[in-house]
């Protein structure tokens, strides 16, 4: 408690994950005992740098049980904060399984993420592809996967001629 006449500090801090290449705007209420004042509102706000360029910045699976399903995302260094591949690897790894290469597109030296479903069952799942490099800044970024199976009855779905015939 900060007494009438006083003076004290705040301290707020502000987690920034997922905010990079994007401005951030956070809003904080502080509550206090002056009877004019019993809330005042701090508002914090900026850019948040990137870090790297990861394109999706999410993966989904979806289809039925016993279909292969792949899908691959690909990580590009920015110029500011340069990194190397190390490993991958899927945080859990019950229905995932994920590997990667060096990629170089348009003059650009990035990475090819692939992200194989190894689930046989119908029904949800959820992981995190961990990507590790050898930056001290972010030594580890992270690719959510999720989807789902599913049985697709017989019948459910009709089949149309296409509009140009």
């Amino acid at each position: 408690m900060i007494p009438a006449g006083g003076r004290d500090e705040i301290k707020v801090v502000v987690k920034t994950k997922g905010y990079g290449g994007r401005n951030l705007h956070k809003r904080f209420v502080v509550q206090t005992n002056d009877k004019n004042h019993p809330k005042t509102i701090l508002m914090v706000s900026g850019y948040v740098k990137a870090f790297a360029k990861l394109e999706p910045r999410y993966l989904r699976l979806i289809g039925q049980p016993g279909q292969k399903l792949q899908a691959t995302a690909k990580l590009w260094p920015l110029k500011e904060f340069p990194f190397k591949v190390t490993d991958v690897q899927a945080k859990s790894g019950k229905d995932i399984k994920v590997d990667y290469k060096p990629l170089k597109e348009n003059g650009r030296q990035g990475y090819l993420v692939k992200v194989e479903l190894t689930r046989k069952a119908k029904g949800g799942f959820r992981d995190t592809v961990l990507i590790h490099t050898d930056s001290k800044k972010k030594p580890v970024i992270q690719l959510p996967v999720f989807g789902y199976l599913k049985e697709v009855q017989k019948g459910h779905v009709t089949p149309r001629a296409p509009k140009d015939q």
